[in-house]
C-alpha cells in the first residue's frame, strides 16, 4: 500500500518553508558596519558593536599616541548601493526622532553613509547641522543631513575627525568647569568636595590640552616652544611698531596675542582643524603663565 501525502502536508513541507530569512537590508547593513570597523581599526581605535540598538551601530574609542581618549563616539551607519551626488556634496534624510536623540546625547554621534558599489563611506555630524529647538517644533518626520564628498572614510580624514571631537570635548569640559567656578563664587564656597582649598579645574584642563597638542611634555614646556614663541613675539612686536604710537599695543597685550596665535598655529599643525576661540584663549593664558614661570619674570 503506497504512502499518500495530502496537498496540505505537501505544501507545509515545501523546500525552504521552514527556513529563517535574512533580508538583503541586513546584509547591506553588516557590510557597511564591517567596512567602517575596518577603517577605524586601521586608525588603531577600539570598536565595539552596540548590543541594544536604538539608532547607533558602533561605540568607538579614539586614540592619540597609543593613549585612549577620555570620551566615546557613537557611529550610525546607513548603506546604499550607489550615492546620488550632485557636485561636491549630497543629502541624506534621517528620522526627526534620531536627530533629536543625537542632539541630547552626551556622546558625539557620527552618521556614516556607506556606498556598497565603491566600498567606501562619508561622514557627517548631524548635531552641527540641526537645532534642537527647530527639531522639537518641526512638523516634519525627517530632516536632511548634508555630506561633503571630501569627508570620506580614509585614515587621514578619520584622524582629523578625531581631533575635531577631541577639541570639542576639551571645550565642553572647559564650559562645565567655568560654570562650576561661577557657582562656587556665587555661593561663597571656599572648599572643594574633598575639604581642601578651592581649586579651579580650568588649570587642569588647560594643562592637559597643552600636553595633547604637544606644547608641553612630561609636565614641562617642549624644548622648541620658548624659541618659537620668542620668534613669534618679536614678529608681532615689529609689526606693531609700524603702527602710530597711540595705536600700539602694550607689552602685556603683545604677550597675549603671541600666546593665542602660538596655540592656534600649534593646533593647526597637529590637528589640521580650526580651534574654538574660548579654548585657544584658555590654553594661551596658561601657556603664558608657564613661560613666565620658566623665565622667572612677569613679562615675556
Amino acid at each position: 500500500m503506497g504512502l499518500h501525502v495530502s496537498d496540505t502536508v505537501d505544501r507545509a513541507i515545501s523546500p525552504g518553508i521552514c527556513q529563517m530569512k535574512r533580508p538583503k537590508a541586513h546584509t547591506k547593513g553588516a557590510l557597511g558596519v564591517a567596512g567602517l570597523t575596518k577603517a577605524c581599526l586601521e586608525c588603531e581605535w577600539a570598536c565595539d558593536p552596540v548590543l541594544s540598538d536604538y539608532g547607533e551601530d558602533l561605540i568607538v574609542q579614539t586614540t592619540l599616541n597609543e593613549e585612549v581618549d577620555t570620551f566615546r563616539t557613537l557611529f550610525q551607519v546607513k548603506c546604499t548601493e550607489k550615492i546620488r551626488a550632485r557636485g561636491s556634496s549630497f543629502k541624506w534624510r534621517i528620522r526627526r526622532e534620531h536627530a533629536l536623540r543625537w542632539h541630547r546625547s552626551r556622546e558625539p554621534v557620527v552618521l556614516v553613509i556607506w556606498e556598497l558599489a565603491s566600498g567606501t563611506g562619508w561622514f557627517a555630524l548631524p548635531r552641527e547641522q540641526t537645532s534642537e529647538f527647530a527639531l522639537l517644533t518641526s512638523s516634519r518626520r525627517t530632516v536632511s543631513v548634508l555630506f561633503e564628498k571630501s569627508s570620506c572614510i580614509t585614515r587621514q580624514k578619520l584622524e582629523q575627525l578625531a581631533w575635531r571631537l577631541r577639541l570639542k570635548h576639551y571645550e565642553e569640559r572647559m564650559v562645565v568647569a567655568h560654570d562650576a567656578d561661577m557657582t562656587r563664587l556665587e555661593f561663597g564656597q571656599k572648599k572643594s568636595p574633598d575639604g581642601t582649598g578651592f581649586q579651579s579645574s580650568l588649570a587642569v584642563i588647560a594643562f592637559d590640552l597643552l600636553h595633547t597638542i604637544g606644547i608641553m611634555r612630561r609636565g614641562k614646556l617642549a624644548p622648541v616652544v620658548l624659541s618659537r614663541f620668542a620668534n613669534l613675539r618679536r614678529l608681532i612686536a615689529s609689526r606693531d611698531q609700524a603702527l602710530p604710537v597711540d595705536e600700539r599695543a602694550t607689552p602685556e597685550h603683545l604677550d597675549d596675542m603671541a600666546a593665542t596665535l602660538f596655540v592656534i598655529a600649534q593646533i593647526q599643525e597637529v590637528a589640521s582643524t580650526a580651534t574654538p576661540t574660548a579654548l585657544s584663549t584658555l590654553a594661551a593664558h596658561y601657556l603664558l603663565l608657564f613661560i613666565k614661570q620658566r623665565k622667572g619674570r612677569n613679562s615675556v
